[in-house]
């Protein structure tokens, strides 16, 4: 970086050749007072705002040189997307793929994105793709888990929808509700029960897909002598009556 020729500041080339003749840009301004020069008219950044000389407004395409500077990084890593871009997964150089009007699908993720996010992304890193694309995965793999949680919680509210209006017109029939409430295991009482019973069904000797269950089918009633641990065949066969 060259310095200016009076105080020997360092400045860029820009200002040192084109914008101050030699001069930082605090030199200049005194230069014009001292030499009765009218000052640069100064304009508004289309951006940030931020009040810059007409000169560079006209260089830097209306931005200041930092928004300038981040306008062609955003560009080329749009570059970039452009380039990885294909219709499918087995083309070279193919990491992401159109999936319709708005959003991408990318290689080793069960998500989509916007062109703005991988976009960003790849700016984010500074060209990286790599590192781009690893850190969307790992957002679509949270994504992918959220949904699921959604989609349970959504089956829980419904299921807990439904005992309501089971209860509610069970007591406009019978006066009262036959539903007895579950009472839930921790996980201490659920390892201490399935020790109990050595960790296999008790009907087929079965050492996976485990479930406790109520010999008096009520689930308020949680002593241990009326539990029995069943795996999920034979849980079903005996709420069936099947044998």
């Amino acid at each position: 970086m060259p310095n200016c020729d009076k105080c020997k500041k360092k400045i860029g080339l820009t200002q040192y050749s084109v914008l101050g003749g030699g001069l930082c840009k605090t030199c200049k301004i005194k230069e014009d007072k001292k030499s009765g020069r009218k000052a640069e008219p100064l304009i508004k950044c289309k951006t940030c705002k931020k009040k810059i000389g007409a000169m560079r407004y006209s260089m830097y395409s209306g931005l200041c040189p930092v928004c300038f500077d981040k306008q062609e990084h955003k560009n080329k890593a749009e570059d970039i997307f452009i380039k990885n871009c294909g219709e499918d997964f087995g083309d070279d150089n193919t990491l992401f793929r159109k999936w319709n009007d708005d959003e991408y699908a990318i290689f080793g993720s069960g998500s989509l994105f916007s062109k703005e996010e991988i976009v960003g992304m790849i700016n984010k890193h500074k060209l990286d793709i790599n590192k781009a694309v690893a850190e969307l995965n790992k957002i679509g793999e949270k994504r992918a888990e959220e949904n699921c949680i959604e989609h349970e919680a959504i089956k829980i509210r419904k299921r807990a929808e439904r005992l309501r209006i089971r209860q509610e017109a069970e007591k406009r029939v019978f006066g009262k509700t036959n539903i007895k409430s579950r009472t839930a295991f921790s996980k201490n009482d659920k390892s201490a029960i399935f020790e109990k019973f050595h960790n296999e069904c008790a009907i087929c000797g079965a050492s996976e897909g485990l479930h406790i269950h109520h010999k008096d089918k009520d689930p308020s009633n949680s002593n241990i002598n009326n539990l029995i641990v069943l795996c999920g065949v034979c849980h079903k066969k005996v709420h069936m009556k099947v044998r």
